[in-house]
């Protein structure tokens, strides 16, 4: 491909993308957290720390003390076109997959040369996880951009953008810290006789002139009960989640506690462990690739630019999510792998090949989006359940319910907290439960139901408490379909 049409390939897969987000509706995962969040920065004119429908009393339940990079320039964009917007919302989003393969064609371009440059756009912008990540509103292709582009500011030696970059990586997603020393080694690595001290100064200068002020912020707004409400929080998780993993390797005791059916946790939708989640999250080219890489042991001292940042990362992934963690937590490292996988393709002389690869990539490619397609639109029965609650719930009413999306459609309160007291507790422990936090509606979405014989987790609806549930005298069934069935409580001062 001609160097001036090299555009075309992020403009089309943008494109793609945009069609596919502005024909589908929020509906998966936590996109929707992203979304209120913009929205109550927005209505705000401020930074908020808490979901504006709970208010103060429930501020725990929904907290907003991750950072709001995407959250306040999308606000800042509602503010110029004079409203919330959806469609102005998912373009913006979409702008940063752009950003992404742009950083990545010309960080192989950087690295290697224009021919691994393109190659490594291509099999970036086509990883399944890229291309869905790129529609739903997560903040993960945001860093992965932001990262790519701070890294290839790091190599052509401009420190100070860099250090810029680098605190917007921390202000988009706190694990963009992690690329820290890396980066700081690199700038070493690069500059070891040439004035290399200064560099790191200026970088880190640069980057603290965004982290300051959000460690201020968040020490004047701290918000009891939320995961990360401190900055002294933030460090107490690191340090918590690391320790009870290294104690987990290495005493077979505490890591069969950790797994045992008394001491349910959120299950993860992939993990490491399992190689259909990396087919799934990763995709066949760019795993094929990196394979045929290893395969051939052509090793360059470069490569070594881009494995000190995988390395760091996926250490800290392994110690902090553990080996069996989500996989879409590995998506920041996507762009440093994809262009270690160019590699062996630009090294082939056949065209066939060639070809081949371009139709693997971009069939992956327009099967996420059809993936994408089926599955972000909110189906008929969801519809029917928040059409009912709407009409016949009172405001004030809270609704046990697993995806929080039924907020932003119903403007009731959603509760998914401390769960464990309520899926397997005797009777009388579940009706104080919904009474002492003023609990009286249930909704079940069906699929979400699973068999906690052998494990319980709290990502879903354990089929023990399903089975129990008509036999509850105090819950009365309002509505049920082939999706959903809607509970009441029937207790004395509750909504009616």
């Amino acid at each position: 491909m001609h160097k001036k049409r090299i555009w075309i390939i992020p403009l089309l897969c943008s494109i793609g993308l945009l069609l596919v987000g502005i024909t589908t509706e929020l509906y998966l995962g936590d996109e929707i957290v992203h979304y209120r969040f913009a929205k109550d920065i927005f209505s705000a004119g401020k930074r908020v720390t808490f979901d504006s429908l709970y208010g103060k009393e429930f501020s725990r339940q929904m907290h907003y003390m991750f950072p709001p990079l995407w959250h306040l320039l999308l606000a800042f964009l509602w503010k110029i076109v004079g409203g919330i917007s959806f469609i102005v919302a998912q373009i913006y989003h979409i702008l940063y997959y752009s950003l992404l393969l742009i950083s990545t064609y010309l960080l192989g371009k950087k690295i290697y040369g224009e021919e691994e440059g393109r190659y490594s756009m291509i099999i970036v912008g086509t990883i399944p996880m890229i291309t869905s990540f790129g529609i739903l509103f997560y903040v993960d292709v945001p860093l992965a951009a932001l990262t790519t582009l701070t890294f290839l500011l790091i190599l052509k030696k401009r420190f100070i953008p860099a250090g810029f970059g680098f605190g917007l990586m921390y202000f988009t997603k706190l694990n963009g810290l992690v690329f820290g020393i890396p980066f700081f080694l690199t700038i070493l690595f690069q500059n070891y006789r040439d004035k290399w001290l200064m560099k790191i100064i200026g970088f880190s200068l640069a980057a603290l002139t965004i982290i300051l002020p959000d460690i201020y912020w968040r020490g004047k707004n701290v918000l009891e009960g939320a995961w990360l409400g401190s900055n002294q929080k933030i460090v107490n998780v690191f340090v918590s989640e690391v320790s009870k993993n290294i104690k987990g390797w290495t005493n077979p005791i505490i890591q069969e506690r950790i797994l045992t059916q008394k001491n349910p946790k959120y299950g993860h939708n992939s993990t490491f462990l399992n190689l259909k989640d990396h087919i799934k999250y990763f995709g066949v080219s760019l795993l094929l690739f990196l394979i045929i890489y290893l395969i051939k042991r052509k090793f360059l001292k470069r490569d070594f630019l881009l494995w000190v940042p995988i390395l760091f990362y996926f250490l800290f992934f392994i110690f902090f999510f553990n080996i069996d963690g989500d996989i879409r937590y590995l998506l920041p490292i996507s762009p440093f792998l994809s262009v270690i996988a160019s590699r062996p393709i630009s090294s082939w002389d056949k065209k066939t090949f060639k070809i081949l690869i371009l139709i693997i990539c971009f069939a992956q490619f327009l099967s996420t989006l059809v993936y994408v397609y089926s599955h972000r639109r909110i189906p008929p029965e969801i519809k029917e359940a928040i059409h009912y609650i709407k009409k016949n719930t009172p405001e004030e009413a809270i609704i046990i319910y697993v995806e929080y999306n039924l907020t932003e459609y119903t403007d009731r309160r959603i509760f998914w907290q401390d769960l464990r007291k309520l899926f397997w507790e005797e009777e009388e422990g579940i009706k104080s439960f919904l009474k002492k936090r003023g609990i009286h509606y249930l909704l079940v979405k069906k699929e979400k139901i699973y068999d906690d014989r052998d494990f319980r987790h709290l990502k879903g609806y354990p089929l023990s408490f399903i089975n129990r549930l008509p036999t509850f005298v105090f819950f009365e069934l309002l509505l049920d379909n082939k999706t959903v069935s809607l509970w009441k409580l029937r207790m004395e001062g509750g909504p009616h």
